[in-house]
């Protein structure tokens, strides 16, 4: 699966109609490891990048003109699975990157006579966001009131660390007009739980996220039908909004008195369920600029500057993301330095 999984990173990032790809998997005598932190975009990229500064080394090209030269276009359609790549904003991030990290004037600098040489180098990337096509990319989300006026998360998400659990809270309240800390969060369980491909491949908000949203959608629908009764008005002309659904003059019913209203004449409070089959597989871009410092004597490098520049899309939470890139910068010097 990993070098099916390079080469599909490999053909969205550059246009490169000629090309020749072979992957092979190998046994090493190394401690038993499992895929982490992006698995196939590391490799192909360290190789793919390494193999166009060498071309552009001898071809007399600025690294960043060549990498210009030859990305792939917004929209495109790559060649491997016929895909469309979507709104692929890599250009973007290497020309904004490229301005904010000062690469012309770095790359002019001299890089010293002594023991210690300067250098600054530029690398893009890009990364799937689940695994369509190439497996039944499905998900089934669940949402229901409670009594409470709360609402309850029902699908198979695990939260690894990285904030799933935070975010699919808030793309939930977002549709209900409740906060992220209203959504309770139904500790996943093969027993109890939908059906979901799994938590990795980057998919949590883009494939469970979009299932979410779907069935606070629904559930939102359904609360305004319920609440048509107790409020006598229309439920075109209701809004949910700070845990309570409104009438137009902003007067309306806090959800935990509808629950309790319908519960009172036996009436099933309020649920929805969806299930979300992906159709696409745009990706993130980015474009990365390092400054390092290399003792001639001892080999040892010294990280005196960094900058990503990254293209992710609708940021639901915007400090998840940064951490996101600042953790995958640490993981990208370990790789490069130390593991």
């Amino acid at each position: 699966y990993l070098p099916s999984s390079m080469l599909q990173r490999l053909v969205r990032l550059y246009d490169v109609p000629a090309e020749r790809y072979t992957g092979r998997a190998v046994y090493t005598n190394t401690v038993p490891a499992g895929a982490f932190r992006g698995y196939g975009s590391p490799q192909i990229h360290t190789i793919a990048e390494i193999t166009l500064d060498i071309s552009a080394r001898r071809l007399g090209v600025d690294p960043v003109e060549m990498r210009l030269r030859n990305l792939i276009e917004p929209n495109a359609i790559e060649p491997w699975q016929g895909l469309n790549v979507g709104n692929a904003r890599g250009r973007e991030c290497l020309i904004r990157g490229a301005d904010a990290f000062g690469w012309q004037g770095r790359r002019r600098a001299d890089a010293g006579r002594g023991r210690w040489r300067r250098g600054a180098g530029v690398a893009s990337a890009t990364h799937i966001n689940g695994c369509y096509p190439g497996f039944h990319e499905e998900t089934t989300a669940t949402l229901r009131l409670l009594p409470d006026g709360r609402a309850e998360l029902v699908c198979a998400l695990h939260d690894l660390g990285c904030g799933a659990d935070t975010t699919l809270a808030q793309i939930a309240g977002e549709t209900l007009g409740l906060r992220a800390c209203d959504i309770a969060i139904v500790p996943a369980d093969t027993d109890s739980c939908p059906y979901d491909l799994g938590t990795r491949a980057s998919r949590m908000t883009y494939i469970c996220g979009e299932a979410i949203r779907r069935a606070g959608i629904a559930l939102a629908e359904a609360i305004r039908a319920a609440a048509v009764l107790e409020l006598n008005t229309e439920a075109s002309g209701l809004r949910l909004e700070a845990g309570a659904v409104r009438r137009p003059d902003g007067s309306g019913l806090a959800l935990s008195d509808l629950a309790a209203r319908l519960a009172a004449r036996g009436e099933e409070l309020p649920a929805a369920t969806e299930i979300y089959r992906a159709q696409a597989n745009p990706g993130s871009y980015a474009a990365h600029f390092a400054e390092v410092e290399v003792d001639r004597l001892t080999g040892r490098v010294r990280v005196t500057d960094y900058l990503a520049a990254h293209d992710v899309g609708r940021a639901i939470n915007p400090m998840l993301v940064e951490g996101q890139i600042h953790g995958g910068i640490q993981i990208g010097i370990g790789y490069a330095l130390y593991e």
